[in-house]
């Protein structure tokens, strides 16, 4: 935009006289030339100084629908631990975001006060100019203490909130000692009656091992979120031996039962197939491919089971 304002002063001071040159055989007159140059100076200025204006506006839009976020979610008072937690995430985004908001209320700022410099100079808006331009500039001086303001109170509501941190935290506490006795129950469970026990069948084994991994899925989630809870109430963070254990074995049975699957799966193809529709190269594919299984198995020494 300064360089458009340089080309505007330069032009706009040529007098008459000076854009006439004078020869001994001709004359040239570049008036004309000059008025084109300015003029197309204020457009490319005009076209400028909206184009900053439009986007000024909508970071200070888009800035003023963040203020109203995070001021509605620190405003609110915790029911459970999951919008404690909610609130605790917004309270830690607002600090972290505090510098790079203050640089987008700088550049915001910046851009509508080079507006108003131009602006002065008359080239930027082909009408009156906008009136509503004061307000945002008065809006801006006021949004730097509201962003103030929203970080001040995150520290005011962590103090307000101590009491229901605690009694979140004896939830967590409860959870944790409940979770326990569920692992306790799980684990004597999978030891007598697992899928590794002498007494079932490969194929019952089969059965079992699927339904006690997804069992072990839905117990590592729980206990995920119960550490990440811990954490957040600076819990001692619980280590759940006998869910490891479990997890342990099944990864270990989990090969085993892996080429058994792969083995039944392939038989129960075969088993819905005519005889004219056999071929060699299926049969053989099947006679090979539990043996390569095996092989890589012994190759990773699977032969020490987990104590």
């Amino acid at each position: 935009m300064y360089r458009y304002k340089v080309i505007i002063d330069t032009y706009s001071n040529v007098t008459i006289k000076d854009s006439i040159i004078r020869k001994e055989y001709y004359v040239i007159d570049l008036s004309d030339f000059n008025q084109m140059v300015v003029d197309k100076a204020q457009e490319n200025l005009r076209k400028l100084g909206k184009q900053l204006l439009l986007k000024a506006r909508l970071e200070f839009e888009d800035f003023k629908s963040k203020c109203l976020e995070y001021e509605t979610a620190i405003n609110i008072k915790p029911k459970d631990i999951n919008s404690l937690k909610s609130i605790l995430g917004k309270i830690a985004i607002i600090r972290q975001e505090s510098h790079q908001m203050q640089n987008t209320m700088y550049i915001i700022r910046e851009r509508i006060r080079t507006f108003f410099l131009y602006l002065n100079y008359n080239y930027l808006l082909e009408n009156d100019r906008d009136k509503d331009l004061i307000e945002t500039m008065l809006e801006i001086k006021k949004i730097y203490k509201r962003w103030s303001d929203i970080v001040d109170k995150t520290y005011q509501k962590q103090e307000d909130m101590k009491e229901d941190n605690k009694v979140f935290s004896n939830q967590t506490m409860e959870k944790d000692a409940d979770f326990r006795k569920k692992i306790e129950e799980f684990h004597k469970e999978f030891m007598k009656k697992g899928p590794h026990s002498r007494e079932v069948t490969i194929e019952q084994g089969l059965e079992l091992f699927e339904m006690y991994s997804i069992k072990l899925s839905q117990m590592k989630e729980i206990k995920e979120q119960i550490i990440k809870d811990q954490k957040l109430f600076d819990l001692n963070i619980s280590k759940y031996d006998l869910l490891s254990e479990v997890e342990e074995r099944i990864s270990f049975i989990s090969k085993i039962y892996d080429i058994f699957k792969t083995y039944k799966t392939k038989m129960d193809e075969l088993k819905t197939k005519l005889w004219k529709e056999l071929n060699t190269k299926e049969l053989k594919d099947l006679s090979e491919i539990v043996p390569k299984m095996v092989k890589k198995l012994r190759n990773k020494n699977y032969e020490n089971e987990p104590q």
